[in-house]
């Protein structure tokens, strides 16, 4: 570990380190066509989500028949029916509860 102490200058005291920091020359650093941070930071109202991001939802709930739909039950009540027998396939290993 590097150590930039230095043992043979004594510590600086809050008065000091007051005195040198007013010491310092006051320069603005902004040039004149600098833009103010908060304009750019400021919020903008793109609505709840913005479109590109995720479009707009269907206007009804879409269903599912056939075969969809008896493979969805049939994974639900798999799930529901290990459950109810004591086990646990939360993350992918059957297990006792």
């Amino acid at each position: 570990m590097l150590d930039f102490t230095q043992p043979d200058l004594p510590p600086l005291t809050d008065e000091e380190l007051t005195a040198l920091a007013m010491a310092v020359p006051f320069e603005p650093v902004a040039s004149a066509e600098a833009v103010n941070y908060w304009d750019v930071v400021a919020p903008q109202d793109l609505g709840l989500l913005p479109s590109w991001y995720m479009p707009s939802p269907s206007a009804g709930p879409r269903r599912l028949h056939g075969w969809r739909a008896n493979v969805a039950y049939g994974v639900a009540g798999s799930i529901i029916a290990l459950n109810a027998a004591g086990l646990c396939i939360t993350y992918g290993h059957l297990t006792l509860l």
